[in-house]
């Protein structure tokens, strides 16, 4: 049986700390295939899928790679005023 590895609180901001082994640059860095790491409450939380630009944010599909790749949520990734990129789980479409 398949689950959510992480639980999350729908509504709020996780810091992205990385994308694909670096800090973001810009929200085409997650684009395309990629990978980044969330800060959840000071634990680091690797999340891997696909994402597509809409407009001036990243909509991105986090896979189960351990399972053949299986959807498990959808994030928008975006930029805040901070500068800081933080990514939102987001209703899928």
């Amino acid at each position: 049986m398949f689950a959510t590895p992480t639980s999350i609180v729908s509504g709020r901001s996780y810091l992205v700390l990385e994308v694909s082994g670096h800090a973001p640059d810009g929200a085409d860095d997650f684009v395309g295939p990629a990978e980044f790491t969330l800060d959840m409450d000071g634990m680091a939380y690797q999340v891997q899928g696909t994402g597509c630009r809409v407009e001036d944010q990243v909509r991105y599909h986090e896979k189960d790679v351990a399972h053949g790749g299986k959807d498990i949520r959808v994030w928008q990734v975006s930029r805040h005023d901070d500068g800081a990129f933080y990514a939102e789980h987001a209703a899928a479409f």
